[in-house]
């Protein structure tokens, strides 16, 4: 990956500074979080869309077949059984362009190359363990400021439970 700082247009070749940065949304169909909901051997356009929730427990990925995949975010670790466990929707339209979790993750909205649109209701668990977590938002006036949630808890990222604090 090259990244580049956008008002000097110079490139940023230590890419490890941008590793941990908190990003107002994560939409980009691959990354590290993701790596889990490829199939093993699948080729570059097998996953059309991705979107991950706000409050980070949820990613959701838009297959060319018209599925919808939902994970636990991050999808690391064993992808066999990650794609054994996975919820599978089966095709809602030709080829999902576009997957978007709503402000308040309640929902999944998918949008289709034939013009479908899809809206998911997202239910959470209401029972065992919930803990506060800071979460990127974006503010009415422009810009990306944190914001109070809470959350079940979940492991730590990457198959570290001990990164998340």
């Amino acid at each position: 990956l090259l990244h580049w700082e956008v008002p000097s247009g110079r490139q940023l070749p230590r890419t490890v500074q941008h590793r941990d940065i908190s990003w107002a949304t994560n939409n980009a169909v691959f990354g590290w979080g993701l790596q889990g909901a490829w199939p093993p051997g699948a080729t570059c356009s097998e996953i059309n869309s991705a979107d991950v929730s706000h409050d980070t427990t949820l990613c959701a990925v838009g297959c060319a077949d018209g599925g919808v995949m939902l994970f636990p975010y991050p999808a690391v670790g064993d992808v066999a059984e990650l794609q054994r466990r996975c919820k599978k929707y089966g095709i809602i339209s030709a080829n999902l362009h576009a997957l978007r979790f709503t402000v308040d993750d309640a929902h999944l909205i998918a949008v289709g190359a034939d013009g479908a649109v899809i809206t998911f209701s997202v239910d959470r668990p209401t029972t065992g363990k919930f803990k506060e977590a800071l979460v990127p938002v974006w503010r009415p006036d422009g810009g990306v400021t944190n914001a109070r949630i809470t959350r079940a808890e979940r492991l730590g990222t990457f198959g570290n439970p001990h990164s998340r604090a």
